[in-house]
């Protein structure tokens, strides 16, 4: 058998002697010694080694606030998450001195549906006025009723802005709701959980809320009767 030319088989490496005559058996195949000693390895051209690669690391994300719609997102996003804080706290006696005095005023939800009146002022805005109205009418008869028409109007910054914020203020609501009910009606009962569910699930939370509720009131201890003499 003749090497085929511009390859390695048939030939020794460089630094290698050629690879010894191999007998043949009776029916015609070589035969294979294992002679570490004898073997050589031929490293060849056209294949690659491959290296495990590196992962890339990423980049924190950056809060945008290049647009009006942008700057009311990135606002709301770190507007609602001190007073999330704040209820969840696990300190006793913060709690009654700072983050009841807080929650029990009207301050953290004005302050929060201030900047939700104001992307809906940028929305009804930030285009002439026909296609606003455009956007209103397809939004009333069309993206209420269907699933695809609603994800048309994500097309629109002003709708994504709007719906977070939508979304952020009616679950900070639903989460003041719990904490209020918590430390007026149910004196010792858990409810950092709930406040969790309403800030991660929003009416899920509320949801918990009750449940926990109606086993709380199903399992404590009766309260004893007091009589004046």
């Amino acid at each position: 058998h003749q090497p085929v030319p511009g390859s390695s088989i048939g030939r020794g490496a460089k630094g290698c002697a050629p690879p010894p005559q191999v007998p043949l058996r009776p029916s015609g195949r070589r035969v294979l010694r294992r002679r570490r000693r004898d073997r050589c390895v031929v490293a060849s051209p056209s294949v690659s080694v491959r290296r495990p690669r590196t992962p890339a690391t990423r980049a924190l994300p950056v809060q945008e606030f290049d647009t009006p719609n942008a700057a009311a997102f990135s606002v709301i996003t770190n507007l609602v998450t001190p007073f999330w804080l704040l209820m969840l706290v696990p300190n006793e006696k913060f709690q009654a001195t700072v983050t009841e005095k807080v929650m029990r005023g009207n301050v953290s939800i004005i302050v929060c549906a201030l900047v939700h009146l104001y992307i809906v002022g940028v929305g009804l805005t930030d285009a002439p006025f026909p296609e606003v109205a455009a956007r209103l009418q397809f939004f009333a008869t069309e993206a209420i009723v269907k699933f695809s028409a609603m994800g048309e109007m994500r097309q629109y910054d002003s709708f994504v802005s709007e719906e977070w914020a939508h979304v952020l203020v009616w679950d900070l609501f639903a989460g003041r709701y719990v904490y209020l009910e918590g430390r007026d009606k149910y004196k010792g009962m858990p409810i950092k959980h709930s406040i969790f569910g309403c800030f991660a699930l929003g009416p899920l939370g509320i949801l918990i809320h009750y449940l926990t509720t109606f086993v709380w009131e199903k399992t404590r201890p009766p309260e004893e009767e007091t009589f004046s003499s």
